[in-house]
C-alpha cells in the first residue's frame, strides 16, 4: 500500500525553513501587502494601506485612517 502525500518526508515541514518562509513573509510579505496590496482583493485602481482615499477604505474610514496617521507623525516628532 502506497503511503499518502501527509506520510512523505518534505524538506518543507522541516523547523529552519519554515522559520525562512515566517522570516520571509514578515520582512517582505507584511510590507509589500501594505504598501502595494499584492496578494489582496484586486480593485479598480492602485490600492494600498496608507491613502485615505485608497478603495480599500470607504468614506467613512478616511477620516480614521487620515488621524491614525497624524498621530504616527506626531510620535516620530
Amino acid at each position: 500500500m502506497k503511503g499518502s502525500e501527509a506520510d512523505e518526508f518534505s524538506l518543507e515541514q522541516t523547523a529552519p525553513v519554515r522559520l525562512f518562509y515566517i522570516i520571509i513573509t514578515l520582512t517582505l510579505g507584511w510590507p509589500m501587502y501594505l504598501v502595494a496590496n499584492v496578494s489582496g482583493r484586486p480593485y479598480d485602481r492602485w490600492a494600498n494601506h496608507f491613502d485615505p482615499y485608497s478603495p480599500i477604505f470607504s468614506k467613512r474610514e478616511r477620516l480614521e485612517v487620515s488621524k491614525l496617521h497624524a498621530f504616527r507623525l506626531l510620535m516620530l516628532t
